[in-house]
């Protein structure tokens, strides 16, 4: 009787202990995925950044043409 207990103690632990780690990786990924939406944010600002400068870029070359060609 002893032995069932020990042994279905035993199993309920590893359970646990399994549940606790699935746990722990379920959280490591929500960590992972709220880290990639951070670098995605971030490279999407820089694009717009270098978009913008782009733009203005464009906009000054335009500009210096259409006086040059006066």
């Amino acid at each position: 009787m002893d032995n069932e207990l020990d042994e279905a103690m035993k199993r309920r632990k590893l359970e646990e202990d399994k549940v606790e780690l699935h746990r722990e990786e379920l959280q490591q990924r929500r960590d992972e995925l709220a880290q990639q939406k951070q670098q995605q944010g971030l490279m999407c600002e820089q694009m717009h950044q270098q978009a913008a400068q782009t733009e203005a870029i464009l906009k000054l070359l335009t500009s210096v043409i259409g006086r040059s060609g006066k």
